[in-house]
């Protein structure tokens, strides 16, 4: 769909509060929506610009870019997902709807830079440091979530995009994962490093066996969860979760009562 903020501000943004504000933690990714039009607004500079001339200029992230889905990137990986146990490229999405919250294509030698830059506090004040690094509610910092001491991490995933990086200043010791397809649990992947670099044994992976249900069984099951979201199925005796404008079609299998897993995802 063509992009408009205004909209995506009244869908959106604009909305009665569903808790009170300081109370609960609640990720959502409409916040660093907001965060990235704040930056455009205080700065008079468009989002990339800014990021270009602050940020990946001064840490030579020069690998480092924004998607507007219309510039040529070179040496970006296209994205992967299953449909129908399949293994197709991504349909297009626009990535507009993602600034702020993803749409900036990367790898692991400019994020080994900003990793630096964090571990040095290179280009922001201490107290700023200070505050971006603090642990608030659920172990959120501001964009990385902090464990013990000094175990700060984060994960995302969106449409055949799975990274995940973890670091641990003390030791000058930075994890990061990236992967094009969908299918990867980069949290069970990255804590096992984790484990096996501090000489731990790593947990196996465990998947759950399947439950063999009827079509009947099934069909109690189909149905519109979320308009334009959320979407089951049922076809040839199997369940489908329909996504990305219902051309993904995302094999679901039963593992327990009223318990599904994605047939292609790496178990945790």
């Amino acid at each position: 769909m063509p992009y408009d903020k205004e909209q995506y501000f009244r869908d959106w943004i604009i909305k009665k509060p569903i808790k009170n504000p300081g109370r609960t933690f609640d990720y959502n990714n409409s916040n660093y929506n907001v965060l990235a039009w704040i930056i455009e607004s205080v700065s008079g500079q468009t989002y990339h610009e800014f990021l270009k001339e602050h940020i990946f200029s001064k840490l030579g992230m020069n690998h480092t870019a924004f998607d507007n889905g219309q510039d040529i990137l070179i040496n970006t990986a296209n994205n992967y997902i299953r449909d129908y146990g399949a293994l197709v490229r991504v349909p297009y999405t626009n990535s507009l709807y993602a600034i702020g919250a993803g749409s900036l294509v990367t790898n692991c030698d400019d994020l080994q830079k900003w990793y630096k830059c964090l571990k040095t506090k290179d280009i922001l004040s201490e107290h700023s440091y200070e505050i971006f690094l603090s642990e608030h509610q659920e172990h959120y910092c501001y964009g990385l979530e902090l464990y013990g001491k000094d175990k700060y991490v984060h994960g995302g995933d969106f449409l055949g995009i799975t990274a995940y990086t973890m670091y641990f200043f003390d030791e000058d010791l930075c994890i990061l994962l990236l992967s094009n397809t969908g299918s990867l649990n980069q949290y069970r992947l990255g804590n096992a490093i984790t484990e096996i670099l501090h000489n731990r044994q790593a947990p196996l992976s465990h998947q759950p066996e399947e439950i063999l249900c009827s079509p009947e069984e099934l069909a109690k099951y189909t149905g519109t969860y979320l308009p334009g979201k959320i979407q089951i199925i049922q076809k040839d005796g199997k369940l489908y979760l329909v996504r990305v404008n219902e051309n993904i079609h995302i094999e679901l299998y039963c593992v327990g009562k009223h318990c599904f897993k994605k047939r292609y995802e790496e178990e945790s």
